[in-house]
């Protein structure tokens, strides 16, 4: 069993392996802020989901990361619908990510049913693709 909780100052160690490049003052801020989620397995935290609210209206998925000797359990997958049931019990219907267009992540979104909605591209990166996905209960 897995499930999305809100982070402690212990899972300051976890978050320290899955984003190396933030410092700990920014980890910090993120354990202390409304945004992240630890995603926990077996009672351990073995990835992270931040998210934001766009124009208060839209739930955006910014990040999510699982421990590399978890991938492909599930994990994430179930993350993610946890996710998509809190938003909908917040009377959002519809939910959007986005990820770079080179990047294999987006068949991990394809296969949960999200569908492209536009692309930006920034100077020579690659296009970022977003995608979105209606809720159950919507018309």
């Amino acid at each position: 069993m897995n499930c999305l909780r809100s982070p402690v100052p212990s899972d300051l160690e976890v978050l320290r392996k899955l984003w190396p490049r933030l410092s700990d003052a920014a980890l910090e801020a993120q354990i202390h802020g409304p945004r992240l989620r630890i995603i926990e397995a077996g009672g351990k935290p073995v990835g992270f989901l931040k998210f934001h609210v766009i124009w208060e209206s839209l739930p955006f998925i910014e990040h999510i990361v699982i421990l590399e000797s978890d991938r492909g359990l599930g994990y994430g997958t179930r993350a993610v619908r946890e996710w998509e049931r809190q938003m909908a019990e917040r009377g959002f219907d519809l939910v959007v990510m986005s990820t770079q267009a080179s990047a294999t992540a987006q068949h991990f979104w394809r296969k949960l049913g999200y569908t492209d909605c536009g692309a930006l591209t920034i100077r020579s990166q690659p296009a970022e693709i977003f995608m979105q996905r209606r809720l159950a209960g919507d018309s």
